[in-house]
């Protein structure tokens, strides 16, 4: 966990700012409108003593809350990974990508990214839901997302395939990956790319390693 805040520690900071302000913001609000008239420099001081004090203490708590949210989720993949067949990993080139969102309060995330039949997949433990995501990497340029997204869910969510940012994505539980073969998993993968040339959706080819 300290190694996750020094590699997450700029976002933690640029976080609590964020919010601290805000809540010191709405908290000083409430003051103003609840309270008796600001008569003299010591109630005003006071105030914005208060509202300071009270305002980051809240932001500290939900950045407590959010940070191990995130943590949680970071260290699921690391385990996540671990538990996968030696076999496969091998085969399927399988290795842990960790990358940053492109947003300036997200934290440092990681996924299993592996390849097959030279094109690009991911694979997440969603330990909340119990369920493993398993995503094509399709080429999102020059898509018109809400309306392939549309139509994905009403073809294909029958068969737990929806759109994502990402790709298309195959949702299965925990208990059919743990039971899953090699054939099965293929099987997948297969059709995520069938799926993929149906909507007409490029999806990222690697000659070799997963970069």
């Amino acid at each position: 966990m300290i190694e996750y805040y020094r590699l997450n520690k700029s976002v933690v900071a640029n976080l609590f700012a964020k919010i601290g302000s805000v809540m010191v913001f709405l908290i000083s609000l409430i003051y103003l409108f609840t309270s008796l008239p600001i008569d003299s420099i010591e109630t005003f001081i006071s105030i914005l003593f208060v509202s300071v004090v009270l305002g980051n203490f809240i932001a500290l708590n939900i950045l407590v809350l959010v940070f191990q949210i995130e943590y949680v989720s970071f260290k699921t993949q690391n385990e996540f990974f671990k538990t996968l067949k030696i076999g496969w990993i091998s085969e399927f080139d399988c290795r842990m990508s960790f990358f940053y969102p492109p947003f300036k309060y997200s934290f440092l995330q990681s996924k299993i990214l592996f390849v097959h039949d030279h094109v690009l997949f991911s694979l997440v433990c969603e330990k909340s839901e119990k369920q493993v995501w398993i995503d094509v990497l399709n080429t999102m340029e020059d898509v018109d997302f809400d309306q392939i997204c549309g139509r994905v869910d009403k073809v294909w969510a029958n068969q737990s395939i929806i759109m994502t940012g990402y790709g298309l994505r195959k949702k299965i539980s925990l208990k059919e990956w743990t039971k899953m073969s090699k054939a099965e998993f293929c099987d997948i993968l297969f059709k995520l790319i069938e799926v993929s040339e149906t909507e007409g959706l490029d999806v990222t080819l690697i000659d070799k390693d997963v970069e």
